[in-house]
């Protein structure tokens, strides 16, 4: 599911609200994680958060590595972790910590 489509959706089951301020809410949200998360995540957290449930749809395919693409969402990778690197904290409402993995398939290597 886009961006945009979430956005839909929210401002389907809340009229009340505007999509200027749910791009407020997710430039708020981009400043508490320090851009750590992507958009469509943040979007779908702000959505869960107002109660609108956004569907997951399972894709039977499975890929690999040297496959995937920017704005995959819900994606499974099998792989091995190669490296581990060092947390990163973010503040904000919530505080929390992040770091990223790399994780190599027969086919190739990615950052998660």
């Amino acid at each position: 599911m886009t961006e945009e489509e979430i956005i839909k959706r929210i401002l389907k089951a809340h009229p009340e609200l505007s999509k200027r301020e749910v791009m407020e809410r997710l430039e708020a949200e981009r400043k508490k994680t320090g851009s750590l998360i992507s958009d469509a995540v943040l979007l779908r957290m702000i959505a869960s958060e107002l109660g609108v449930q956004i569907p997951q749809k399972i894709s039977p395919f499975k890929l690999s590595i040297k496959d995937l693409v920017p704005s995959l969402n819900d994606v499974t990778v099998t792989g091995r972790v190669v490296a581990v690197f060092p947390s990163k904290t973010f503040e904000g409402g919530k505080s929390g910590r992040l770091a990223s993995l790399l994780v190599a398939d027969k086919s190739g290597v990615a950052v998660f």
